[in-house]
């Protein structure tokens, strides 16, 4: 396994009074430099824990186990120095809701600022022409600077983030669902900043969300999780037009088109497993309409597929690669 993203067996736990709550649980995956990698799946299944993870920001009581490299560094072997400077330098973040990602009483020109000189010997005044430069790249004036982020709508919050988050040339790029909370437009718009000055950078971008739709437009390859696990990976356009994961399906049949217009949208029926007692077997399996008593015994092992993807599934679609 090579690239720029390297997940081996990764475990994240946070202990709680009922018992260890497994956040994430045996993932492996890897990401190619100058990719766009998606990872879907509903609420609580791990995405967001795992860009953390990349960040090197689990707290304690919080616990990783397996391997986490980014660019050939091992994130959870480092210390607290190493970590700061990794961050922002070599990968940074979109954190998911603009507003809580921003300090409400400071404004725009000093919190781009502020990430500039905290990690370069540059002064202030360059650090600031540097913070202008970034804002034209995400096509927002210079007035800006002068704000503070109450003052901004939804979708100029987002490009500032953006634009700390591109503001070092990092290698890597975590978008932890970057358009949540901003209106049909607004989301189209920010998409097409991030894919703009994605493409000028060359960065590798992991690309978090649970809305399919979005994946599709911007994603190379995807992985599709549930409660902890992977349950599908590959790349997009095999896994959005042929799933092989009866979840991925289930995922598939509930997401709102316009070309399902008069259609029925089916829901998943169930719920997860409580991640704090998971099962031994298929964690799909009581919520699955393909489930046989062999996806109740024990978890399924990784099946290759002609295409190349990867799923841990005993009864995958599509076993012949084609639709």
């Amino acid at each position: 396994m090579s690239g720029i993203v390297e997940l081996a067996d990764l475990k994240i736990i946070f202990p709680t009074s009922r018992g260890d709550v497994n956040a994430v649980d045996g993932v492996t995956l890897s990401v190619e430099e100058g990719s766009v990698f998606g990872i879907a799946g509903e609420s609580g299944c791990g995405k967001t824990t795992i860009g953390l993870a990349l960040m090197g920001i689990i707290r304690k009581p919080g616990r990783s186990e397996g391997g986490i490299r980014v660019n050939g560094k091992d994130v959870s072997s480092m210390k607290d120095e190493e970590q700061r400077l990794f961050r922002w330098k070599e990968v940074s973040m979109v954190f998911q809701g603009a507003m809580n990602s921003l300090n409400p009483v400071k404004n725009i020109g000093y919190q781009i600022a502020e990430v500039i000189r905290d990690h370069s010997q540059v002064t202030r005044q360059k650090s600031m022409e540097m913070a202008t430069e970034l804002l034209k790249k995400v096509r927002l004036p210079a007035t800006i600077l002068d704000r503070f982020p109450h003052q901004l709508s939804g979708g100029q919050k987002q490009r500032v983030v953006i634009a700390m988050a591109i503001a070092l040339n990092p290698k890597l790029i975590i978008a932890d669902e970057p358009t949540t909370a901003l209106d049909v437009v607004s989301q189209e718009y920010v998409l097409q900043m991030l894919k703009a000055v994605v493409e000028a950078s060359n960065s590798t971008v992991v690309l978090i969300s649970h809305d399919l739709s979005l994946l599709a437009e911007m994603c190379d390859y995807i992985a599709i999780m549930y409660l902890g696990k992977i349950m599908e990976t590959g790349r997009a356009e095999d896994i959005l037009a042929n799933p092989s994961h009866p979840y991925t399906l289930a995922l598939l049949d509930s997401n709102i088109t316009i070309d399902k217009r008069g259609k029925k949208v089916e829901s998943i029926p169930g719920y997860p497993p409580s991640p704090i007692n998971l099962p031994r077997n298929c964690r799909f399996s009581d919520r699955c309409a393909f489930a046989t008593s062999e996806c109740y015994e024990s978890e399924p092992p990784p099946t290759t597929m002609k295409d190349g993807r990867t799923v841990y599934c005993y009864h995958p679609r599509y076993e012949d690669g084609e639709g």
